[in-house]
């Protein structure tokens, strides 16, 4: 969808960040002076996503201040109060009055991609026996350490399905480990 007007995309590097209130993002999350990289003119609206666009977006708003209008998509997971609209898909837990919730992120996704997917999907997996069973595989975060013990486990449950005459779909993310994926793909 285009929201008509003139579109200016601007790709920065990120970088090392120098003493700021964004010191409490990761090192590798900190961008080189965002000040220096967005300079006027400014945009009347500007769309951001993800934690390393966030000090660009409070530049801009530092610099052009309450004229533009602020988009994040996705938590911040900084300030809520920088943006003036944030859109967070339905399982992130943040809320407010400048917040918007929907079912999933946005994506460029449109229907008919997805009905297209869809039908193919029904063809690739139609000889499958009872009921099916997805599995998304995820990785390392700050409170679940996958490692070989864990893998395991995991492995040991799933293996159990399709006894019950189930079939599983399996994938992985971006943040499954390599030795996790082949330990899946045994144990099925």
């Amino acid at each position: 969808m285009h929201l008509g007007g003139t579109i200016e995309e601007r790709v920065i590097e990120p970088g090392v960040w120098s003493l700021s209130p964004q010191a409490m993002l990761p090192p590798r999350d900190r961008p080189n002076n965002p000040e220096s990289i967005i300079a006027p003119p400014f945009p009347d609206v500007v769309i951001a996503s993800g934690r390393r666009a966030y000090p660009y977006l409070e530049a801009i708003k530092k610099s052009a201040g309450p004229k533009i209008f602020a988009v994040f998509l996705k938590d911040p997971r900084i300030s809520s109060t920088l943006a003036d609209m944030i859109w967070v898909p339905e399982h992130d837990k943040l809320r407010g009055d400048n917040v918007i919730v929907s079912l999933t992120a946005p994506h460029p996704l449109t229907r008919e991609e997805m009905a297209k997917n869809r039908l193919s999907a029904q063809d690739r997996f139609a000889n499958m026996e009872g009921k099916r069973i997805g599995l998304v595989l995820g990785g390392t975060t700050r409170g679940v350490t996958w490692n070989e013990e864990t893998c395991s486990r995991l492995a040991e449950r799933v293996s159990r399905l399709p006894v019950a005459g189930h079939s599983i779909l399996a994938v992985g993310s971006r943040r499954t480990p390599p030795q996790m994926e082949a330990c899946i793909k045994e144990a099925l």
